[in-house]
């Protein structure tokens, strides 16, 4: 994948955020993180931290996602898995 690629996909996740936050769930959130490589244990609990929102949960994992290009794939996936649409490869 290229770099553009990665650069079309950070900008397809922040301009559909509100999207996002509104399909996505905990089980994806887990999906995703499976697909995940060298996720920090605080940062897992983070998402998982019942006193927060489920929103709230998301907007973390969103932030944290779009720091590295790995991530952002991992997403893409678990969203084309889910029926969320996203940008071409």
């Amino acid at each position: 994948m290229t770099l553009n690629f990665i650069d079309s996909l950070k900008n397809w996740v922040e301009e559909n955020r509100e999207i996002i936050l509104e399909e996505m769930d905990a089980d994806m959130i887990e999906t995703t993180v499976n697909n995940m490589e060298d996720v920090p244990n605080e940062v897992k609990d983070s998402w998982s931290d019942g006193s927060k929102s489920r929103k709230d949960r998301l907007k973390i994992f969103l932030d944290f996602v779009l720091q590295k290009d790995d991530y952002l794939k991992a997403l893409k996936k678990t969203m084309e898995e889910n029926g969320i649409l996203c940008v071409n490869n």
